[in-house]
């Protein structure tokens, strides 16, 4: 068994791997999954805003996306949501001139976070929270010697709502992240004293985020653990010194974002583990480039976009990455898996994915003469079933006799439970897994 460039496990036929009696046991396996597939474009975005500057930042457990886009009629944001069964909603502003932005979100969609900057000048801006769809409430006004501060996510229930954000020095001091539980504020600080921002806030125990100088481009992705504080996360060598994290999975053992790999020096669609530290994915034949947005929660489907998908002048590809599979573009997983065509549309980019890793939203493109038009999508995928170690859709002994090979060969699949460790708890995770089978 192998890894090929795209970071997929390669392997032999079921018949090549067992004799035929050890075959019969095969007459006990199981379908992985049946789930579907589907793919919607999110037509009917309100007429004032711009459909080149939806971003979607964040995906709740129901469906709805959250994200922010831009007037026509003045470069001031605005807060949107989008479900199936709901359409497009513009979130309250506390004026009609004011610029807000909607950043992140709580799993079951009751706690949003963003920013809102007054007019005329949209300084200074200020963190608020949208609370089951009322508000915005202004959390707290920043403290000396911060001007500015803006809210990125919230935690899910289950630690109390927790918002994290950013606190802006306009003056010589670095930006330094924050935590707020409604009642106290903490500044986190910063490694070195370089700008510094967090990813997402799944647990507050433990964090991950970039720090550095976007300027000069010396970033590098950093880890803060309550009780230990901050610790660069290193890059890949080759390039100078560029990591960056965007995104994290639940147990924030999982980033991922961007790194420039050695040779080609490029930003390209990358992946971080403790074990393993940095891996970085393209797909085959295709120009390598492009970033990691989003992964799962578990940390096993990765989101985003890498290069040369469409016809000159090239376009991203919306591409996902699990350890069976590797890097594949989305548009051809549908097309060719599921029968789901995206018509003359190229499905861009993939901004965020459910916890789950079944539903994910993001930016289709086409060309129309020299001009690229734009049009949101929102897409499923049956649930990436770890315990499938050989991806034939069936859970058999053939999955143990794959997961001891990949075991055997330290690969990025086998750290079962991304600990930084690789032993007899990997065995024992595999087990649980397999023993609860596909969703």
């Amino acid at each position: 068994m192998s890894l090929d460039h795209a970071g997929r496990t390669s392997s032999p036929s079921r018949f090549e791997r067992c004799g035929w009696g050890l075959c019969v046991l095969l007459m006990l396996s199981t379908t992985a999954s049946a789930q579907q597939a589907s793919l919607v474009f999110m037509d009917n975005l309100p007429p004032n805003l711009l459909s080149y500057e939806v971003g979607f930042l964040s995906l709740t457990d129901d469906g709805t996306v959250i994200g922010t886009s831009v007037e026509q009629s003045a470069p001031i944001g605005t807060g949107i949501t989008w479900s199936q069964q709901k359409g497009w909603t513009l979130l309250p502003k506390p004026g009609p001139e004011w610029s807000v932005s909607a950043q992140g979100t709580s799993r079951d969609g009751r706690y949003i976070a963003g920013l809102a900057a007054p007019p005329p000048n949209f300084s200074p801006a200020m963190p608020i929270v949208w609370i089951d769809g009322e508000g915005p409430f202004v959390l707290f006004e920043p403290p000396e010697p911060y001007e500015q501060a803006f809210a990125q996510d919230v935690s899910d229930a289950e630690y109390g709502y927790i918002v994290e954000g950013l606190l802006i020095d306009d003056g010589p001091g670095a930006d330094v992240p924050f935590l707020f539980d409604g009642e106290k504020l903490t500044n986190l600080g910063s490694p070195q004293g370089a700008v510094t921002s967090i990813a997402d806030i799944n647990t507050p125990e433990t964090l991950l985020g970039t720090s550095g100088n976007i300027l000069t481009g010396s970033l590098e992705g950093v880890r803060w653990r309550e009780g230990i504080g901050w610790e660069f996360l290193g890059d890949l060598p080759g390039c100078g010194s560029f990591s960056r994290i965007l995104g994290s999975s639940a147990d924030a053992r999982v980033g991922v974002g961007q790194t420039t790999p050695g040779l080609i020096c490029t930003v390209a669609f990358s992946r971080w583990t403790e074990y393993h530290g940095w891996q970085w994915y393209h797909i085959p034949g295709n120009i390598v480039g492009g970033r990691a947005e989003q992964v799962s929660g578990d940390g096993w489907r990765v989101v985003g976009e890498t290069g040369n998908a469409g016809p000159p002048p090239l376009l991203n590809g919306a591409t996902i990455w699990d350890p069976v599979n590797g890097a594949r573009y989305l548009q051809d997983v549908l097309f060719e898996e599921y029968g789901i065509s995206a018509g003359e549309w190229q499905l861009w980019t993939i901004d965020t994915i459910s916890f789950d890793g079944t539903m994910m939203a993001g930016i289709a493109a086409r060309w129309t003469g020299t001009q690229l038009e734009y049009r949101p999508f929102f897409a499923t995928l049956p649930a990436f079933c770890y315990a499938d170690c050989n991806g034939d859709d069936e859970l058999n002994v053939l999955d143990y006799f794959c997961f001891a090979e990949q075991f055997s060969q330290r690969t990025v699949y086998a750290n079962c439970d991304n600990d930084g460790r690789m032993n007899i708890f990997d065995f024992i995770c595999f087990g649980n897994k397999f023993a609860e089978g596909c969703p």
